[in-house]
């Protein structure tokens, strides 16, 4: 949540999320459609937090693992981006904000392969790198 107020008064709220872009739940979607896993857990999230919408902002932010934002979420990734850019005079504000998130969903990504080596095991041990 924003200590200051966001727009119209209100504070924001924001809960993140990422979806596994091809958990079987969620293949079949993904396959047709790019970014249908972020969709669906934004409107989920958006069900959930209904409540808040008197008194708050809120905004649900849901990116899969393949990197697909979510349309809401990824139009307050480009306000904070251009909140940042008037602030600091970086006109790649948006874009280095982006690159940080994408990494840190590689980076997720990387620990869940690892988390599922079997114990002992090295990654170069299962396959030819």
């Amino acid at each position: 949540m924003t200590l200051s107020p966001w727009a119209r008064g209100k504070s924001l709220v924001w809960d993140f999320t990422c979806s596994d872009t091809f958990a079987r739940s969620y293949v079949d979607q993904t396959a047709v459609i790019a970014g249908s896993a972020a969709a669906t857990a934004e409107l989920a999230k958006r069900r959930k937090y209904d409540f808040l919408l008197e008194t708050f902002l809120f905004v649900p932010v849901a990116v899969e693992t393949s990197g697909v934002f979510g349309q809401e979420g990824l139009r307050l990734i480009k306000a904070i981006g251009q909140r940042l850019k008037e602030l600091t005079d970086e006109p790649r504000a948006t874009a280095f904000l982006l690159q940080r998130i994408s990494i840190a969903i590689q980076r997720g990504n990387v620990a869940s392969i690892f988390g599922t080596l079997p114990p002992g095991k090295e990654l170069e041990e299962l396959f030819i790198l």
